[in-house]
């Protein structure tokens, strides 16, 4: 019976010479005809993932590279529209961020607040991602708890005693809180979501009547789920000719104009939803709400699809 316990039974040698490997004398990845890509050449035989070539990676057209310092030399207001326009969807996100962080917020505050601010929206963006990215483009900036430039704090090392001997000892960063700038606060000021809505409704005139669908339906008592709205929306002939929407399209719409939000299951209007209805879409034949009567009689599946 073989003892596992006892190694010195077993024959660990290797025969580099053994005709089993002699094809693979004298080869390596690039030998055998692997096409790099952009990636660096594996000069050296290795086989780990090495970094990519920056001069061989393929340039995106108009691509904006924050890290130039033109970029940073650019007025702040130009860098924070041009934010606002590049990421449309989350311009409620952004907005929220620079309205919390009027007053000095702490970094954990704020990625809590972030986080409730995209509860209902999937997003790549982490909340220290979207507070960069405002940094990067002007609207935030990085301070103590006193208000003091983040960069001017200046760390005074403890003395500590021991052994009799006296030791500097390093102390400890300060928490990064968050504070919107002179130029995000200006953004704030300027931000007109009813004249973006109007606008909205000025280029779509033809959905008028989905428009203001949405917003009733979202208006009554509870809300409306996307299920609902789905139901409504996405089996009306107005939307698949000439034109195929999807009710988020709508959804998204009216939400990144402050006119519905989602208050945990369910988008509801706004007061700002309101005053569009009654000045914007009074005279706008509602369609198959109208005709339905409530929104509870609308079926929650539609197309085979459920939300």
């Amino acid at each position: 019976m073989t003892d596992f316990n006892n190694m010195s039974q077993f024959d660990f040698s290797f025969d580099s010479l053994s005709e089993e490997w002699d094809r693979y004398d004298g080869e390596s990845m690039d030998d055998i005809g692997v096409d790099p890509g952009v990636f660096l050449p594996n000069i050296e035989g290795r086989t780990e993932f090495l970094a990519p070539d920056a001069e061989r990676v393929p340039k995106i057209p108009n691509a904006i590279d924050r890290d130039a310092p033109a970029y940073a030399e650019r007025p702040a207001n130009e860098r924070i529209r041009e934010l606002l326009a590049h990421m449309a969807p989350h311009r409620r996100i952004l907005l929220g961020v620079l309205s919390v962080a009027v007053d000095p917020c702490s970094d954990a505050v704020m990625a809590e607040k972030v986080e409730g601010l995209r509860s209902h929206k999937f997003s790549v963006y982490s909340p220290s991602n979207i507070c960069m990215m405002l940094e990067s483009a002007g609207a935030l900036e990085r301070v103590t708890e006193s208000g003091l430039p983040y960069a001017q704090h200046k760390p005074v090392p403890r003395i500590v005693v021991w052994n009799g001997e006296e030791y500097y000892e390093p102390s400890d960063a300060p928490e990064v809180y968050w504070r919107t700038t002179e130029a995000g606060v200006q953004i704030l000021a300027e931000d007109d979501p009813a004249g973006r809505m109007v606008r909205q409704l000025e280029r779509e005139s033809e959905f008028k009547s989905i428009y203001k669908r949405v917003l009733l339906m979202a208006s009554e008592e509870g809300g409306a789920t996307m299920a609902q709205l789905s139901a409504a929306v996405d089996g009306d002939p107005l939307v698949s000719n000439p034109r195929r929407f999807f009710v988020q399209h709508f959804v998204e719409a009216v939400e990144r104009c402050s006119c519905v939000a989602w208050q945990g299951d369910a988008w509801k209007t706004t007061e700002l939803g309101s005053r569009i209805l009654q000045e914007n879409l009074c005279d706008v034949d509602g369609g198959m709400l109208e005709e339905m009567g409530a929104s509870d009689r609308i079926p929650t599946e539609t197309q085979g699809i459920n939300w």
